[in-house]
């Protein structure tokens, strides 16, 4: 497993991040790979099917604790970039504040229209990312499996000297990013197999690289489904 926990791993993935680039499929210059829907609010990307929240708010300010210890309702814009959430509140189910706040309350109020907001799997955080480790891939160490990991089907860049890492198509219709790591909805596969695990995978948009990290950890979300501009 490639977990956070490792000091080695980031300053190796850091170390890799050394020159700077867009994806090849992005729609920085007239490519319509990535669309800015008209209701103002979510981005489609055209390549992928997936259609993306669009982060808002200032990604200088400081990071923001969602926990259910902050006033009832956690963070009441959950779409501003500097937001923090948990994937489990317990260490292995999907009963964080990232599922508990975040994705349902974007359900309930029916966000941009649908109530089917999810967190990606890595392999479609990896579709956005740029920098070494969108090619990296331990397919069978995810849950469930991702057989798109680490394929790179968009031909992103592998490496990146700017912070954040994230395809320029992208960053220039979906608002703001943080240089920071993102949760997936791809548990590590747990060790003994079958047993639960309290690892989740993120995408690490400072460094360009991919990690899991202990699920009660706090970190960046972006909610996706997989759709079209209207529809």
């Amino acid at each position: 497993m490639k977990h956070a926990s490792g000091l080695s791993v980031l300053l190796f993935g850091l170390g890799l991040a050394t020159s700077c680039g867009g994806g090849g499929g992005s729609g920085s210059s007239g490519d319509p790979r990535f669309e800015a829907c008209a209701d103002g609010s979510t981005v489609a990307d055209n390549q992928t099917g997936l259609l993306w929240e669009r982060k808002m708010g200032d990604p200088g300010a400081p990071d923001v604790s969602c926990r259910d210890t902050r006033p009832i309702g956690g963070c009441q814009n959950r779409h501003d970039v500097n937001n923090l959430y948990q994937w489990s509140n317990a260490g292995t189910g999907d009963n964080g504040n990232a599922y508990t706040d975040f994705l349902a309350t974007l359900n309930a109020e029916s966000f941009a229209g649908h109530s089917d907001w999810r967190l990606p799997v890595i392999s479609e955080l990896q579709s956005i990312l740029i920098g070494p480790d969108v090619e990296f891939a331990e397919v069978p160490n995810t849950e469930p499996t991702d057989t798109a990991m680490g394929t790179n089907p968009t031909a992103q860049l592998a490496v990146c000297e700017t912070s954040p890492c994230i395809d320029p198509g992208f960053a220039a219709v979906a608002g703001p990013t943080a240089s920071s790591s993102y949760w997936s909805a791809s548990s590590s596969d747990p060790s003994p197999p079958g047993s639960p695990s309290s690892y989740a995978w993120l995408a690490h948009f400072n460094s360009g690289i991919v990690f899991d990290n202990i699920k009660t950890h706090e970190s960046s979300v972006r909610a996706v489904r997989t759709s079209s501009c209207g529809s």
